[in-house]
């Protein structure tokens, strides 16, 4: 049966401007009955099954038809007790694949990204999370500033993930959405529920940063 605190990565993975496009969030397991009564592949399926279902579209909007954002789901429990399970992988059905979006001009540099900052109930940097969402075209951006359009599909998408993993109350999801800091996790003595903590709000950034460096507005 899938332990309380442990901790998930969930991988969105898919080709955006020829290039691999890779999403992560990573989710703690929760005391809600349908975590402590599934097996551990079960529960990775599960936590795909709901990302489908709550998330997958309203990320699909972030990106162009020509674009195949959401190709395969990976999930690895990263922090409980040892050994680790297997994971879980699941490729996408043709059909849910795709982007949906409708920007229009050229795409830009695959390397240019909309950022997404999370934030904690605590300060520090191990415990703030950075999302790097790829597949900007010339529409989406003037200068350096992303546009309404492109805002306003992102605080979609975080809206979801926000409605379905990050609500008042844990006992009414089995997976909570988690910022993880795996430096934390090496350091001796500290619990999974520890090195990091639950997402409390977003911030979607209107300034285009460079996924090479991982350093705001850098590259521009």
């Amino acid at each position: 049966m899938v332990a309380v605190n442990g901790i998930y990565r969930l991988a969105v993975i898919g080709t955006v401007n020829g290039q691999q496009h890779v999403h992560t969030l990573h989710f703690k397991s929760t005391a809600n009955t349908t975590a402590l009564s599934a097996t551990e592949p079960d529960y990775q399926q599960s936590l795909i099954d709901a990302y489908q279902s709550s998330c997958r579209d309203p990320y699909r909007q972030l990106f162009h038809p020509s674009s195949s954002p959401c190709q395969t789901y990976q999930v690895r429990k990263v922090c409980g007790s040892l050994p680790l399970p297997a994971g879980v992988d699941e490729g996408e059905t043709a059909g849910n694949s795709t982007g949906t979006g409708a920007p229009i001009g050229d795409m830009m540099a695959p390397w240019l990204a909309q950022v997404v900052t999370l934030r904690t109930g605590f300060i520090g940097r191990r415990y703030r999370g950075r999302n790097f969402i790829g597949g900007l075209f010339e529409q989406d951006v003037v200068g350096a500033t992303i546009q309404t359009g492109r805002m306003s599909n992102a605080g979609t998408y975080y809206t979801a993930l926000v409605t379905a993993f990050a609500p008042t109350s844990e006992s009414t999801t089995a997976y909570r959405w988690f910022v993880f800091s795996r430096t934390l996790s090496l350091e001796a003595g500290t619990a999974c529920q520890d090195a990091g903590a639950n997402v409390q709000s977003y911030t979607v950034r209107d300034q285009m940063a460079s996924m090479k460096s991982r350093k705001l507005g850098s590259g521009i």
